[in-house]
């Protein structure tokens, strides 16, 4: 009883169902710790009942290094996934133990624990296997639950972050400043004579271009730049952890990669078709030009409009203007 009270104490407390890695991380150590198993390997094989396994269609998701002759070699390794996975268990050579996790898309999840006969575990696989399948279920649930909350932050024309992403994003910034003092700098950028495109060709071609715009953008920033769209053709860009030198430097990249970019107004094939474009940029810093969230859009907006004043295709911060 006293093995089943520590499983059950593990079951009813565990919560970190929003983090597969914690999950896995958590069962992992309370399988080794409390009945002597060796770390668990979790893989997954496609949902096709109708065709035989093959090792090659297995997917490694967890302690891919376990399959090694040291470990789990390969050979045994293919006896151990061509068993019969139909059971939600399976006891296979006296100290291996297959527990289902459930479905992921096209593929079927699996825990392998090796574990010495003796082990309690082979008492308790029941309670696992329903641990196993109901904390893989939750998993499943909050997925869901931040692919939709996820959706609320999506500009739906162009797939990237929205202004209400965009304002929630700036007060984490300006906490994490008051916090660890890490700077960062804001880009405003507008697509210069874009009324044109509109009326000249239509909507449905200026719609094509803000979603090109976009693409191009997201390839010239850096993984851990933020991009959104702020509405109609102006796009906003955050640099986190960035002083002057760098905010000039991406606002001359943008500029230069958007100039030297051929769009098109329909199919690529259609020379005809090929326009080129410019924006106007502006740039604001955190906390040097401004010390609130609202101060350093107005300031990136009005340095923007000052770009486009003096010319467009141009970028301007505190004033000073520079092309790319």
């Amino acid at each position: 009883m006293k093995e089943l009270e520590k499983l059950l104490t593990f079951i009813t407390s565990f919560r970190d169902f929003y983090d597969e890695k914690a999950f896995f991380r958590s069962f992992d150590s309370f399988v080794q710790d409390n009945w002597n198993a060796k770390p668990i390997l979790v893989y997954s094989l496609p949902k096709d009942p109708e065709q035989p396994w093959s090792i090659d269609q297995c997917r490694l998701v967890w302690n891919k290094s376990r399959v090694s002759e040291n470990e789990v070699s390969r050979d045994l390794f293919t006896k151990i996934i061509l068993a019969d996975h139909a059971e939600p268990f399976v006891f296979k050579n006296d100290n291996y133990f297959i527990f289902k996790l459930g479905q992921d898309g096209t593929q079927e999840l699996y825990v392998l624990v090796q574990a010495p006969k003796e082990s309690s575990l082979n008492r308790l696989r029941d309670y696992v296997a329903r641990f196993l399948s109901s904390g893989f279920d939750n998993m499943e649930k909050y997925k869901e639950v931040r692919r939709l909350q996820s959706l609320v932050h999506i500009d739906d024309v162009t797939g990237l972050y929205n202004q209400r992403k965009l304002l929630k994003d700036l007060d984490d910034l300006i906490e994490r400043y008051n916090t660890d003092a890490d700077p960062f700098y804001v880009l405003f950028i507008d697509i210069d004579h874009f009324k044109k495109v509109n009326d000249g060709h239509g909507h449905l071609v200026g719609t094509k271009i803000l979603v090109d715009v976009a693409k191009l953008m997201r390839r010239t920033l850096r993984e851990t730049d933020l991009i959104y769209r702020y509405g109609g053709d102006e796009y906003v860009l955050i640099l986190p952890s960035a002083d002057d030198t760098v905010a000039r430097m991406v606002g001359r990249r943008m500029l230069a990669a958007i100039k030297e970019h051929h769009f098109y107004l329909g199919k690529e094939s259609d020379e005809k078709s090929e326009i080129q474009l410019s924006v106007s940029i502006g740039l604001a810093g955190f906390p040097n030009d401004a010390k609130s969230r609202d101060d350093i859009l107005n300031i990136a907006d009005r340095m923007m409009y000052q770009a486009k004043e003096s010319g467009r295709g141009r970028v301007c911060h505190a004033g000073e203007l520079f092309d790319s």
